[in-house]
C-alpha cells in the first residue's frame, strides 16, 4: 500500500522525529531517535529537546496507565507500565507514588480479580510521604511484594536481607546502590530473581552489555518470563540491539495467557523496522487481547489517522485512560480532536486540566489558545498564543506552531 510507504520508507530520522512531535505521536519520536547517535542529538539541540518531550510524556503516561490498571486490581500490568516509566526517565519519587498511593488502596485485591472498565485515578491529590520516609515504614516491604504476582512475591518474601535492601533500594530508584547489593548476594542466592532484578537495575544505568547478560540467563531457564522480556523489548527499542529477539518470541508457545503480549512485542519491533502492515496486524491482535499499552494505542492510532480512517482512531484512543482529577479525556484524543476540529468542548477541559497538572508545560497553553481560535474565539487566542510566544525557554518547534497558528488567523 502507498500509505505504509509514505509512513514506514526509510526517511531521515531528523524529518521523521519533527513530522511524528508536529502530531505528539510520541512514541515514534522515541523510536526513530533510537536511530541516531548521540553526537547528531548533540548537533541538533531542537530535536534533542523533542526527544526528551516525548519521553517525558511517554513517562507520563504509562504512570497514568499504571494508577488506572492499579484501580482495576490489575497488579502485574500496573507494575509493568511503572518499569516502562522508568525506562523513559520517570523518577523514583514519582514511580514510588504511583505504586505507594494504589497498591495501599488494592493490596488486599487478588491480582487477577477485577476487569471492570479503567476510571480515572489522582496520583497527584494528596500529599505523599517521600520515599526516604516510606523506607522507613514496616510495611514498606509487604507493600512492595504485593505489586507482584503471588508466585514471585512468595519467591521474593522467603529470601535474604540483602536481596530485600537490593530491592527496596531499586524500586527507589536507586539503581547503583542496588546493584552493588545484588552483586554481593552469595552464589547459591542467584537465581532467576536476582537476576531478572540485577539485570533491570544495570539497563536503567544503560550497562546494556552486562544486562542482556543477566536477562539471557533468565530465559535460558524460563523461556516465557514475561518481565525478562519486556526489558529485552526496552533494551532493543532504546537503540542496543539484541539479537535473536524475533526467534525468543516465536520459541514462547503462544497461549491465552501471553498471546496479547506476544502480539504487542511483535507490533513494537515491526514498527521499529518499518513493516507496517505487520504493526496494524500484531497491534489490532494485542488490543483484543486486552493488551492496551499507550504505545500500541499510539502507534495504531497514527496510521489509521494517516490512512484517514478517522473513527478507527478515534476509537482508538478513547481506550487511553484520562488523567488526574476532573480531567475528563486523554490528552492524545483531546488533540486528535482538535486536529478534527470536533468535541472542541471536551478538548479543551482535557487541556485546561493538563495545563493544572503541569502549569509550567506551554505546550497546553498552545492547545488552549488553539481550541480559542478553532471556536471562533479569535480576540481570546490570539491575546493567548501572543502571549506564550513571549515566553523564554521555548523550543524552537514548539514557537514555529504557535506562529503557524497566528497565521491562520
Amino acid at each position: 500500500m502507498a500509505f505504509f510507504k509514505k509512513i514506514f520508507s526509510k526517511k531521515d530520522p531528523l524529518v521523521v522525529i519533527e513530522n511524528a512531535y508536529r502530531q505528539q505521536a510520541w512514541a515514534v519520536v522515541v523510536s526513530s531517535a533510537a536511530e541516531l547517535s548521540p553526537e547528531t542529538l548533540d548537533r541538533n539541540p531542537t530535536v534533542s529537546a523533542m526527544v526528551d518531550e516525548a519521553r517525558k510524556n511517554l513517562a507520563e503516561m504509562n504512570l497514568e496507565e499504571a494508577a488506572a490498571r492499579f484501580a482495576q486490581g490489575d497488579i502485574q500490568a500496573g507494575r509493568e507500565h511503572l518499569d516502562l516509566a522508568r525506562q523513559y526517565g520517570a523518577g523514583g519519587e514519582a514511580v514510588q507514588a504511583v505504586s505507594t498511593q494504589n497498591l495501599d488502596e488494592s493490596a488486599d485485591m487478588e491480582s487477577s480479580s477485577a476487569t471492570a472498565p479503567a476510571h480515572a485515578t489522582c496520583t497527584d491529590c494528596a500529599d505523599e510521604p517521600t520515599v526516604l520516609e516510606q523506607a522507613q515504614q514496616t510495611d514498606d516491604w509487604d507493600l512492595l511484594l504485593a505489586g507482584l504476582p503471588e508466585d514471585q512475591a512468595a519467591a521474593y518474601r522467603a529470601k535474604s536481607d540483602v536481596f530485600r535492601q537490593a530491592l527496596q533500594a531499586a524500586y527507589a530508584g536507586q539503581d547503583e546502590e542496588a546493584c552493588v547489593l545484588f552483586a554481593d548476594l552469595p552464589a547459591e542466592e542467584r537465581d532467576a530473581s536476582v537476576c531478572y532484578e540485577q539485570g533491570v537495575a544495570l539497563a536503567r544505568l544503560g550497562h546494556f552489555d552486562e544486562a542482556l547478560t543477566l536477562l539471557y540467563e533468565v530465559l535460558d531457564e524460563m523461556p516465557d518470563h514475561r518481565l525478562a522480556l519486556d526489558a529485552l523489548m526496552d533494551i532493543h527499542l532504546a537503540g542496543h540491539p539484541v539479537d535473536g529477539l524475533d526467534e525468543r518470541l516465536a520459541g514462547i508457545p503462544e497461549s491465552d495467557r501471553n498471546a496479547g503480549f506476544i502480539a504487542a512485542c511483535r507490533a513494537r519491533l515491526a514498527w521499529k523496522e518499518g513493516r507496517g502492515p505487520e504493526v496494524v496486524e500484531c497491534g489490532e491482535k494485542a488490543l483484543a487481547a486486552g493488551e492496551g499499552s499507550p504505545d500500541i494505542v499510539e502507534m495504531l492510532a497514527f496510521i489509521y489517522e494517516q490512512q484517514h480512517q478517522y473513527d478507527r482512531a478515534e476509537q482508538t484512543l478513547g481506550l487511553l485512560s484520562s488523567a488526574g482529577c476532573g480531567g475528563g479525556v486523554h490528552s492524545l484524543l483531546a488533540e486528535f480532536w482538535l486536529r478534527r476540529g470536533t468535541h472542541l468542548d471536551q478538548a479543551l477541559e482535557s487541556f485546561k486540566s493538563s495545563a493544572r497538572r503541569e502549569p509550567d508545560n506551554p505546550r497546553w497553553v498552545l492547545r488552549i489558545g488553539q481550541v480559542y481560535l478553532a471556536r471562533g474565539w479569535r480576540k481570546d487566542g490570539i491575546k493567548l498564543l501572543n502571549q506564550l510566544a513571549t515566553a523564554e525557554g521555548l523550543s524552537e518547534e514548539l514557537r514555529e506552531e504557535i506562529h503557524r497558528s497566528l497565521e491562520k488567523t
